[in-house]
Parts: structure tokens; C-alpha cells; sequence
């Protein structure tokens, strides 16, 4: 993990979010964008890639059948910034631990009923970490709401 190089470069965030969706072979009609800004942002492609895989992979797992995800960019941070939420209503699996969920291996008990091995959060928790970020789990009362705050700013 220590090891891994940040690679930063230049690119559409639609660009990304098309190849997580491709990539983990999810229905693009179970993702709705909302205030899609499509904005060229300056960070890591390949972390970045492997945090929207895990959070809409979750997200997609995790609620209801036939559900829709929302994704939401928050177009006021950008150039800078790149703040975007990943949404779902709360599934059979309930929510989980606010306090555990980005901690290695951890599943609710509810969710062990699903297939997973609980490093998905805590990559993406490193992730935006080694990005200069931090991803925040905020439930609400039916829903699960994952926000993920970068810098996305060309290096001075």
C-alpha cells in the first residue's frame, strides 16, 4: 500500500464515472447523475476509478433491488475541489457502523449474507486518503450516504 504512486493527469470526471460503471458491469440505469458538472479534473485516474467502482459497487449491492443510486457532484467546489456523494436507500442489509464502516474486514452482520470481504470502504477511505482527501459516511434516516471530498488542482 505504501508503495503505491500517485499518477496524477488531466481528464473528464464523466470520463471515469463511465469506465467505473463499464468496468464493474453495472446497470447504468440503476445510476442517476445528479448536477452533473462534466469538468476536466486534475488527480489520480486509476485511485479515483477504484473509489467510484467500490462506492457505487456498495451502494448498487446494498439497496433495495431496482433501486436507484444517485450521484451527486457539487459543481461549486470544482476547479479546486471535487466533492461528489454517492446515495442509496437503506436495503435489507440495514446500515452500517458509523464507527467501523471504513475499518479493514468489517461487515455489519446483515451484510455477511452478501458476498464481500469488507476491504472495499477502507480502500476507498485509503484512497482518498493518498489523494489528499477523505471519504465521510453520513446516514440519514433511509438512506446511506457516502461523500467523497478530493483536490482535483493542478500541482503548483
Amino acid at each position: 500500500e505504501a508503495s503505491l504512486q500517485i499518477e496524477k493527469s488531466r481528464f473528464l470526471l464523466s470520463d471515469c464515472l463511465a469506465q467505473a460503471i463499464d468496468d464493474a458491469g453495472m446497470d447504468e440505469h440503476r445510476i442517476a447523475l445528479v448536477h452533473e458538472a462534466d469538468e476536466y479534473i486534475y488527480t489520480d485516474y486509476e485511485c479515483l476509478l477504484t473509489i467510484l467502482v467500490n462506492l457505487l459497487g456498495n451502494a448498487l449491492k446494498y439497496s433495495p433491488p431496482d433501486d436507484v443510486v444517485r450521484v451527486e457532484v457539487a459543481s461549486d467546489a470544482l476547479p479546486n475541489e471535487l466533492k461528489m456523494a454517492v446515495i442509496n436507500r437503506t436495503g435489507p442489509s440495514g446500515k452500517p457502523d458509523p464507527e467501523q464502516v471504513f475499518d479493514k474486514y468489517y461487515r455489519s452482520e446483515a451484510a455477511k449474507r452478501l458476498p464481500g470481504t469488507g476491504v472495499g470502504l477502507y480502500l476507498v477511505q485509503q484512497l482518498a486518503q493518498r489523494l489528499g482527501g477523505q471519504c465521510r459516511y453520513t446516514p440519514g434516516d433511509d438512506e446511506l450516504r457516502f461523500e467523497l471530498c478530493i483536490p482535483v488542482v493542478v500541482d503548483a
